[in-house]
């Protein structure tokens, strides 16, 4: 039997606040926080003061109100601390320092995060310039959706020889701006295949990006921030965005709230293939060590337990976790397995199945977090069967058979 969720529109928290069935965020279109939120943008820098003042002057001209944001630039040990004059004087602003100890982009944006004070944060890369509407349409769903997790529209130009007064111009249309450059086209793809992220895949956390990523502060700080073993470029953003989404978050891609990185995408500079391939590599591998079901030796996908057993090692990176009701016959793994396979991101959210003398009920992940964060909130017997389909069914085993 199949159940479909209860829930066909959003679920009212206080505050004017929501949360929405599976990764629904199309039941929010239209909808608008009361008021703007309080927003922290946090920008991780390294020793590059001329890109750095053009992002703050876009800043400066957001339509977001300048007494709801705060910028924090998170300084990465740089030889000489970054300035902050070309921000707009009605805005808070802050900078925070860590040690040079070579590249830590995501120590430094959780550095920047701890000083924040917004309720919701916004990850700017330090050369990615927003567009005037940028922050207001990027923060809508944090606002209004504690569990969203929300990348932008990330562009591509040439700006080495722009300077602030110019970008001003283009930004608001008073002149014309620089040739684009070609966006990444897996990303493209993937936007595009999953309707900017509404239809989840098992791997839509990659479509997370975090020069252009905005977060409730409190889901950040629940997720645990961005890992600080990645001390090389790339990867970082994924693995947080893995955990987020083990962790019930609502994914969504945002093609209205447009930045400008300048200069092309990474798989289009002018790299050294040894060089490109050996970061690639040690990409693939911390993602690997950490994201279940990237390798053999990572993490398990699936965990499955007893009642009454105690939580075992891995169980809440694991996409899935199964319990085993046995009297006494076991089902077999294939048989584990292939219920897990109905269960996690875009599929159920809860599946059971009853043989002869066992019973075998797999749970994703994220819709046990979701359902147990906000259950003190919402009064319901089964939250999760609300936010989530859920299917129950009866195998009938041949005599001996054990599959």
């Amino acid at each position: 039997m199949v159940v479909t969720p209860a829930a066909v529109e959003p679920l009212c928290l206080s505050g004017g606040r929501y949360v929405v069935p599976g990764n629904r965020t199309d039941l929010m279109a239209g909808r608008w926080p009361g008021e703007p939120p309080s927003v922290s943008v946090v920008v991780p820098y390294y020793a590059d003061q001329a890109r750095l003042d053009l992002v703050l002057a876009g800043l400066s001209q957001q339509t977001h109100p300048p007494e709801r944001t705060e910028v924090v630039v998170a300084d990465d040990g740089s030889p000489q601390p970054p300035d902050l004059a070309a921000l707009a004087p009605a805005i808070r602003r802050a900078v925070v320092r860590q040690d040079d100890l070579g590249f830590r982009a995501g120590a430094a944006r959780n550095l920047g995060a701890r000083a924040a004070r917004g309720d919701v944060l916004c990850f700017l890369d330090g050369d990615t310039v927003p567009t005037p509407d940028y922050l207001r349409q990027l923060t809508r769903l944090p606002a209004l959706l504690p569990d969203a997790l929300v990348t932008g529209h990330r562009r591509h130009a040439d700006l080495t020889e722009w300077r602030p007064e110019r970008l001003v111009r283009w930004l608001t249309g008073d002149s014309g701006g620089p040739p684009e450059l070609p966006a990444p086209q897996w990303l493209a793809d993937l936007h595009r295949r999953t309707d900017n992220l509404a239809r989840l895949e098992r791997r839509s956390y990659e479509g997370v990006i975090s020069a252009v990523l905005a977060v409730a502060a409190a889901l950040f700080a629940e997720v645990g921030g961005f890992d600080e073993s990645f001390t090389s470029y790339g990867g970082e953003d994924w693995e947080f965005g893995f955990r987020a989404l083990n962790a019930g978050a609502v994914l969504a891609h945002e093609p209205a709230a447009v930045a400008w990185h300048d200069g092309p995408d990474w798989g289009a500079r002018a790299l050294d293939p040894v060089v490109a391939a050996a970061e690639k590599a040690r990409e693939d591998a911390a993602l690997a060590r950490l994201i279940p079901g990237l390798a053999a030796d990572g993490p398990p996908d699936v965990v499955v337990v007893e009642p009454g057993a105690a939580e075992p090692v891995g169980v809440r990176s694991a996409r899935v976790r199964v319990t085993v009701h046995a009297d006494d016959r076991w089902p077999d793994p294939a048989t584990v397995q292939a219920l897990a396979e109905r269960v996690g991101p875009g599929q159920l959210g809860r599946a059971r199945v009853d043989g002869p003398g066992w019973s075998a009920e797999a749970v994703s992940t994220a819709a046990r977090a979701r359902a147990d964060r906000w259950g003190a909130d919402l009064s319901s017997p089964d939250l999760l069967g609300e936010l989530f389909d859920t299917e129950e069914r009866t195998v009938a085993l041949r005599a001996g058979s054990t599959t």
